[in-house]
C-alpha cells in the first residue's frame, strides 16, 4: 500500500516505475498478450543503456535545457507509477513521456556510435585545413 509508510511507498513507486519503462515482467510471461509485449521490453532493455550515455552528454553541454527537460520527466514518470498499480493505463500515460526518454537515449545512441578513429580523422583535416589556409593567407602575392 502506498502511503502508509515511507517504506512501502518507495517499493510501490519502484514497482510502479518498473511497470512503466518495461510493461511485462519477461521472467515471467503468462498470457499472449505479455508475449506479444515482449520485443518493446527487449528494446526498453536495449535502450537504457543510451539513455544514460545521452544523459551524461546533455548533463555536459546542455545542463539548464537537460534539467528543465528531465525533471518534468521524472515528475511525470513518479506521478504516474505512484497512482496506479495497473499496468494497463499505466502503459497508454507513458507515451506521453516516452518520446523524452527515446530522445534522449538517440543522443546517447549516435555518442555511442561515433567512434574515437573518426573524430580523431575528423580533428586531423581540421588542422590540415587550418594550415592550409594559414600557408595560403601568409604567401607573398608577386
Amino acid at each position: 500500500e502506498i502511503g502508509h509508510s515511507a517504506l512501502e511507498t518507495s517499493e510501490g513507486l519502484l514497482v510502479g516505475m518498473y511497470y512503466f519503462f518495461f510493461s511485462v515482467n519477461p521472467l515471467d510471461l503468462s498470457s499472449e498478450r505479455q508475449v506479444l509485449a515482449l520485443p518493446e521490453v527487449l528494446l526498453v532493455i536495449y535502450m537504457f543503456p543510451s539513455l544514460w550515455r545521452g544523459v551524461r552528454r546533455g548533463w555536459r553541454s546542455h545542463r539548464v535545457q537537460l534539467f528543465a527537460l528531465v525533471f518534468i520527466a521524472l515528475a511525470i514518470t513518479f506521478a504516474y507509477s505512484a497512482v496506479t498499480t495497473n499496468s494497463g493505463p499505466l502503459l497508454r500515460w507513458r507515451l506521453q513521456v516516452v518520446n523524452v526518454y527515446v530522445m534522449l537515449a538517440a543522443l546517447g545512441w549516435q555518442q555511442q556510435i561515433s567512434t574515437v578513429p573518426a573524430r580523431n580523422a575528423a580533428i586531423a583535416l581540421r588542422a590540415r585545413l587550418k594550415r592550409a589556409a594559414l600557408a595560403t593567407a601568409t604567401t607573398p602575392v608577386r
